[in-house]
């Protein structure tokens, strides 16, 4: 009896958590999503990658065996900088180009846009 009580709470407690968590793939494991698919990116900006040209950001990404090219359309200024650590959000094109529509900082232990919590969707394009 104590064990299906056990059972019950973690089931729960697991339903409860599902909401709350999200997951990210590396530079090395995007390299096998399909084109067109949303994706959620984490890594280190490349220093010496960020390139800011016509209202276009152009980065790369690294887990440390494998980078990805990132564009963003809305220039955020002081949003991206060289060896900070970021989660983007996205869709990879034909030429494996993730094209971000958020691209979160790492603020302490927690990843916020631009503006923090209440800013999430400051990063999307129009």
């Amino acid at each position: 009896m104590a064990l299906i009580g056990l059972v019950a709470v973690g089931v729960l407690v697991g339903a409860a958590l599902q909401g709350t968590v999200s997951f990210y793939r590396t530079p090395s494991e995007v390299s096998s999503a399909a084109v067109g698919d949303p994706v959620r990116l984490g890594g280190t900006v490349v220093p010496g990658s960020v390139v800011r040209a016509g209202g276009v950001i152009q980065f790369r990404v690294t887990d440390g065996v494998r980078d990805v090219v990132v564009e963003q359309s809305i220039d955020l200024p002081g949003n991206i900088r060289e060896g900070q650590q970021v989660v983007v959000e996205g869709v990879l094109d034909g030429r494996g180009v993730l094209h971000a529509e958020t691209v979160m900082n790492k603020h302490g232990n927690t990843y916020e846009p631009p503006g923090g919590a209440d800013d999430a969707g400051a990063g999307d394009r129009p």
